[in-house]
């Protein structure tokens, strides 16, 4: 370091993007659209279906 005059400033590696553990607040939460009448249990639509969802969405589609 003494000889090619450098420091510890110049020797770190300067991470770019977010910090570890901050949240990303551009985000939405997601509105529960299908919910399952037998269990109550809720589906935004965003992800993997769930299993009781089956292939007919729209008799589990929660009115607006």
């Amino acid at each position: 370091m003494t000889q090619f005059q450098l420091t510890t400033e110049d020797i770190l590696v300067k991470r770019r993007g977010r910090k570890p553990g901050s949240k990303n607040t551009k985000q939405k939460e997601s509105v529960a659209l299908f919910q399952d009448p037998k269990t109550g249990k809720t589906w935004s639509g965003r992800g993997r279906a769930p299993a009781w969802i089956g292939k007919n969405r729209e008799r589990f589609r929660i009115a607006a």
